[in-house]
């Protein structure tokens, strides 16, 4: 029988050792990221439930969309159906989003799939516009929707939807009366 010296015996076990704990490193990364990927895709479709959901509590986004698809006024004080509530409720769903890609929940390519086009009408609207300024230089919040604002800047910003940009700023460069 051949004696293998001590200190070989134990490099070999620290080799194995150590092999072990990179399977082990490596088993638990993959589990993450498959796990976060789930948890991300959940996050969309729940999210993508409410934006288009028809039901009573949902129902502004359904009409606000069609309001800004149609390049309509939004803001009751300036002809629209709208109050301030409701705007804010709109306008805030696209600024949770940018929350959400900013703290790496959600990715743009998961935003942009969802809810892009609505983003970019959104963000091109004059009233849109009109009404976010208006926040943030009259009633002193100027954060207001700014992660809406870098979301839809990224999103525009995205090659594929260079053309969509300029239809929907072509389109709706004046807001149509009722």
């Amino acid at each position: 029988m051949v004696k293998v010296p001590a200190t070989a015996a134990w490099k070999v076990a620290d080799f194995i050792s150590a092999l072990g704990l990179i399977v082990a490193i490596v088993s638990l990364i993959w589990t993450q990221c498959t796990t976060n990927a789930h948890l991300e895709i959940n996050l969309a479709r729940d999210l993508i439930k409410e934006f288009f959901s028809e039901d009573e509590k949902s129902r502004v986004f359904h009409d606000m969309r069609r309001a800004i698809e149609q390049c309509r006024p939004i803001y009751k004080s300036w002809g629209g159906h709208f109050d301030n509530d409701q705007v804010n409720r709109y306008l805030g769903f696209f600024e949770d989003l940018g929350f959400y890609r900013k703290r790496g929940v959600l990715t743009l390519e998961s935003i942009d799939h969802g809810f892009g086009s609505y983003i970019i009408e959104a963000f091109e609207h004059p009233h849109v516009k009109r009404y976010i300024l208006g926040l943030r230089a009259k009633a002193d919040q100027f954060d207001a929707f700014i992660q809406f604002e870098a979301l839809a800047k990224q999103i525009e910003g995205r090659s594929a939807r260079a053309n969509e940009v300029q239809t929907t700023r072509d389109g709706c460069s004046e807001v149509k009366s009722r």
